[in-house]
């Protein structure tokens, strides 16, 4: 899946989550996707998201760049602990 390959690939500095860090993580992932050609034009791409830090701000990333790369991401999030099951 792509989302799993691009965080395996973007080496990711902890300090890049702070909003004035965003366009670093931003030109890490455009870095990663030309470079191992991951992404093409007018390609649709499903996000899958957990609500942590990495897949949320991957989601970010790709919504911010998806005119310029010509993408359509589609967020997906399963919510594995319906409210009636939650622990704690």
């Amino acid at each position: 899946m792509l989302v799993i390959k691009l965080l395996r690939r973007v080496r990711i500095n902890k300090k890049v989550y702070s909003m004035q860090n965003i366009g670093i993580f931003i030109r890490q992932v455009k870095e990663t996707i030309q470079r191992f050609d991951l992404i093409h034009p007018q390609e649709t791409i499903l996000v899958a998201v957990s609500g942590g830090p990495d897949s949320i701000a991957l989601a970010l990333c790709l919504q911010k760049m998806a005119s310029e790369l010509k993408i359509r991401p589609v967020l997906l999030h399963i919510n594995h602990f319906p409210a009636r099951q939650r622990v704690g």
